[in-house]
């Protein structure tokens, strides 16, 4: 396995990731520059010929498969994904004063969602916020990652959790998650460009890229009831007029739009089959 990084201006961050994942790349993790505005970007691909295909690297290092499954999980010990919501590494002892806060435990090894991603926490309001009001019969996380939002719906009472990622590695962290947190969460691989859903659900999310929502939302209709709700993150500021401009064409209304840290999240109204 190997890394390599680049920097790159924070316009043009959403286009490279989404490119880097689209040609191949295994991961891509983006991280700040201290006293600058650019991002540099850490990409993770099993070839080491990949780097010289794309072009435009530093220094390639390879890396054990063990050392980057692990290096975040041991970076992380705590996470406050909402107030009086907490993210805890698996086997890390639970804080006095937060005890009495609804936490979740994850093994965040070789999977995306630590709760500490603006688009997690922007996905986690919205979700929050509907199962306060009245808690959906139904929810359906499409690209669950460690399956924290998944594990979240259950936690706040939602009855049928649904989940599926194309990740193998994802949905095999996703099963062990759901096993740590004590609920029930139906997990297995999907693909969203290719699933045919089996149900409709009261409440879909979707943290996705950009690029990847656009091809789906097409898709992404079928798997909510009339009236119901889409959870969309995963998109960049400069992205949010393209997004907007493809809900409209689908009949979408978006309800309720909030931008944090760069990245936007929509709350997408289902009007139509």
């Amino acid at each position: 396995m190997y890394q390599a990084s680049c920097v790159v201006s924070f316009e043009s961050l959403d286009v490279f990731c989404d490119a880097y994942l689209a040609l191949g790349a295994l991961s891509v993790s983006v991280f700040d520059v201290e006293n600058s505005d650019v991002k540099r970007i850490c990409v993770l691909a099993d070839d080491s010929e990949w780097f010289k295909r794309v072009g435009g690297f530093a220094a390639v290092e390879v890396i054990a498969a063990a050392q980057w499954e692990f290096a975040h999980e041991l970076s992380v010990t705590y996470v406050g994904l909402l107030p009086g919501i907490w993210i805890y590494s698996e086997g890390v002892e639970v804080r006095p004063e937060h005890q009495d806060d609804l936490v979740v435990r994850l093994d965040l090894r070789g999977a995306f969602g630590d709760g500490a991603h603006a688009t997690t926490k922007l996905c986690a309001e919205f979700l929050k916020e509907i199962c306060d009001k009245k808690a959906p019969l139904s929810v359906m996380d499409i690209g669950t990652g460690t399956g924290v939002l998944a594990i979240l719906a259950a936690k706040f009472g939602v009855e049928t959790v649904h989940a599926f990622d194309y990740d193998p590695m994802s949905v095999e962290r996703t099963v062990c998650n759901v096993a740590l947190n004590h609920v029930d969460v139906c997990v297995r691989q999907g693909d969203i460009l290719t699933e045919i859903p089996e149900m409709r659900y009261d409440c879909v999310i979707a943290n996705l890229h950009s690029g990847l929502i656009e091809e789906a939302l097409p898709l992404l209709k079928r798997w909510v009831n009339k009236g119901g709700v889409i959870i969309l993150s995963g998109v960049a500021v400069q992205w949010q007029e393209s997004i907007e401009t493809h809900l409209f064409a689908e009949g979408l209304k978006v309800n309720d739009f909030r931008i944090l840290d760069g990245w936007c999240g929509f709350l997408v109204v289902s009007e139509s089959y």
